[in-house]
């Protein structure tokens, strides 16, 4: 009987310590997930691109490839980590070692997306990839959709387990930023999706 009691103390006492280490509890999603779906601009292909650029520029995020048939622009893939208390940097190759040491980007990933601890280890730094694509719907209108898809890094060890989803942050700066242009210049956002 004292054996059993030992057991289930040490049982207990590890249970306790392993929720300890697996870090900070998450607040559930507010109001559901976001959906990334279209945007239609009552305005020309032309000028919904040249408002899509500016908008980009605007994130501070080096463009990759612009294929104006395709209607695709891809930014190159970016890699965020913190190199000091609420300093986020985005740069376009791997963090070092010793860049990614002292990065603490649950915070960032918190904001930007629906992240949940799933391993009891703290993730260094996130990859992202975005991509915009512009469709003409007809000479007037234009349908823009925006992927983006974030991917925490956890060490050598562990390195990516998966993505999680953006709450929209990102998207709904561009898509805003490319409704004032449009504001401004005489188009207007008609309807999502």
């Amino acid at each position: 009987m004292k054996n059993l009691a030992l057991k289930i103390g040490v049982c207990v006492i590890l249970v306790t310590l392993s929720g300890c280490i697996a870090g900070d509890p998450l607040d559930a999603p507010e109001g559901g997930y976001y959906k990334s779906k279209p945007v239609t601009y009552s305005a020309p292909e032309e000028v919904v691109w040249d408002a899509t650029l500016e908008a980009l520029r605007e994130q501070a995020w080096d463009i990759r490839s612009i294929d104006k048939e395709l209607g695709r622009i891809v930014l190159k893939t970016a890699y965020v980590y913190n190199p000091s208390f609420g300093v986020n940097k985005r740069v376009y190759v791997e963090p070092s070692r010793d860049e990614a040491a002292n990065s603490r980007i649950k915070p960032y990933l918190r904001r930007i997306s629906y992240y949940k601890q799933i391993v009891p280890l703290n993730p260094l730094y996130a990859r992202e990839r975005l991509e915009v694509f512009i469709k003409s719907l007809s000479p007037e209108e234009t349908q823009v959709r925006i992927s983006y898809i974030i991917w925490p890094y956890y060490g050598s060890n562990r390195g990516y387990i998966g993505s999680v989803r953006s709450k929209g942050v990102m998207e709904t700066a561009i898509l805003d930023h490319i409704k004032r242009a449009l504001d401004g210049g005489g188009g207007s956002a008609l309807k999502k999706g």
